[in-house]
């Protein structure tokens, strides 16, 4: 975990917890449409990696900018795998049963998320048109 706060220094605490993810990857966007959908709390705040204001804050962190990457509420960057257990950890039942790989090592999660990560455009494509979400929640989605 990094203090993405001070990395960047741009105070989004009324944007956390932020994820962070590669919006021409199908696969990406289809985990991003599913997080939406389950988030019954509107918890979750999300940004493209591709958009100019992610590109200038990322170049202040030192972390792998190809991976879904969550600011959690402490400012705390986790990223690959960790990430994905701590969105499912905040999303709760039934989701947070995912948590029990939890037990594997670290380098076996993330030697997994790497292969799918390296594969996902060729396997699941790419997405060609942004998710629209509803009206309301539109504020959730950050340029």
């Amino acid at each position: 975990m990094r203090d993405f706060e001070r990395q960047s220094n741009l105070n989004i605490k009324n944007f956390t917890p932020l994820i962070l993810f590669d919006g021409t990857c199908a696969l990406c966007n289809g985990w991003v449409e599913k997080i939406y959908k389950w988030d019954r709390e509107k918890r979750f705040f999300f940004a493209v990696l591709q958009s100019e204001s992610v590109k200038n804050i990322l170049k202040h962190c030192s972390f792998d900018s190809g991976s879904v990457i969550l600011v959690d509420d402490n400012n705390s960057i986790l990223d690959k795998s960790e990430a994905v257990l701590e969105i499912v950890r905040l999303l709760g039942f039934p989701y947070s049963a995912i948590r029990m790989f939890c037990v594997l090592p670290k380098k076996w999660r993330d030697g997994v998320y790497d292969f799918i990560a390296e594969n996902r455009i060729r396997w699941f494509g790419e997405r060609k048109k942004c998710f629209l979400p509803k009206p309301e929640d539109r504020h959730r989605f950050i340029n």
